[in-house]
């Protein structure tokens, strides 16, 4: 059976807090705390699943945390494939308000994977190509696998004709970019750091992503917060707008990504896969936690997006 496949090198124990406000320099106060396993492609697995879509998220794994993280993952009914590593995966906390005005994130950059164990991870990710039809790599690299990692994990879905979906950031990203993976999802910042421009309107966002075309990216899909989400494809340039609403913005990019799989999955275009991505990001905000999505929540989500095609490549310069 066809599946998505989403590829996890650094998993991680997501916890959440929930409290009154935030203020630096002072003690806090959890109202609720909430643990679940995460990083990027996890997330991306769980919303993809209570879609009822068919998923096997990839990840690696070690220690008690990483033992902890496999048992979360199977109790929520998300398939993974596991190869283990020396090390105990990371833990992630972040705290955020109850109305989501505020928040903040401490990432662990997580233990050092060897040689062998990611040479065991591209042969597990290599396994799984046949029976893919999306494959979906996310998040940062641990400490000790090369920086071309993403590289490598591109070119080996590209060689099992897999279409790839690439959300990572900084060097890892730049190493990507020579293998052609077939969607990036940058959002500003990471957008802005690695074309080095300012991305802080429209037109240096459209610039940014026709240097990153140059570099390799086939597609590009900017997500630019409360501004929608620029979408930088083969021939055309849109904008995806959606109504401003307060809630829980943490794992709001995981939802897009989400999006993009399932739509591709299902064969719709580059444009009408990003707008589900938009669709299931906006109704992620009405979660506490990242990687849940109410499915009604969608469905209302769905009437309120909208979509403005800017101009050709040719318009803007290319």
């Amino acid at each position: 059976m066809a599946t998505i496949v989403t590829v996890t090198p650094n998993p991680a124990i997501d916890r959440t807090y929930r409290v009154q406000h935030l203020d630096l320099g002072n003690s806090h106060r959890v109202e609720t705390a909430h643990a679940q396993a995460g990083g990027k492609g996890i997330n991306v697995a769980r919303i993809l699943t209570s879609f009822g879509f068919p998923v096997i998220a990839a990840a690696i794994a070690g220690g008690t945390n990483g033992d902890w993280i496999e048992h979360e993952l199977s109790n929520s009914g998300v398939a993974g494939q596991f190869v283990a590593s020396g090390g105990d995966s990371r833990q992630t906390i972040t705290a955020v308000t109850n109305g989501g005005e505020a928040w903040i994130e401490f990432d662990e950059s997580g233990s050092e994977v060897d040689a062998g164990t990611w040479r065991d991870f591209l042969d597990l990710v290599s396994s799984l190509m046949e029976p893919a039809d999306v494959v979906v790599l996310s998040g940062s690299l641990p400490p000790g696998v090369p920086l071309d990692g993403y590289r490598e994990l591109v070119e080996i879905a590209h060689n099992a004709q897999v279409r790839v979906v690439l959300d990572t950031s900084g060097l890892p990203l730049r190493e990507a970019l020579v293998a052609r993976p077939d969607v990036i999802k940058p959002n500003r910042f990471e957008l802005a750091a690695i074309s080095e421009m300012s991305c802080d309107s429209v037109e240096s966002v459209l610039a940014a992503c026709r240097h990153l075309r140059v570099l390799g990216a086939q597609a590009i899909v900017a997500t630019l917060g409360a501004e929608g989400i620029v979408v930088f494809g083969d021939e055309s340039v849109w904008r995806v707008r959606h109504p401003q609403r307060s809630g829980n913005p943490v794992g709001a990019g995981d939802a897009t990504t989400a999006g993009i799989a399932a739509g591709f999955f299902e064969g719709l275009e580059l444009m009408d896969a990003v707008r589900r991505g938009a669709t299931w990001a906006l109704a992620s905000m009405a979660s506490p936690f990242a990687g849940l999505i109410e499915v009604s929540e969608a469905a209302a989500c769905a009437t309120v997006i909208e979509v403005e095609r800017l101009d050709s490549h040719e318009d803007h310069g290319q």
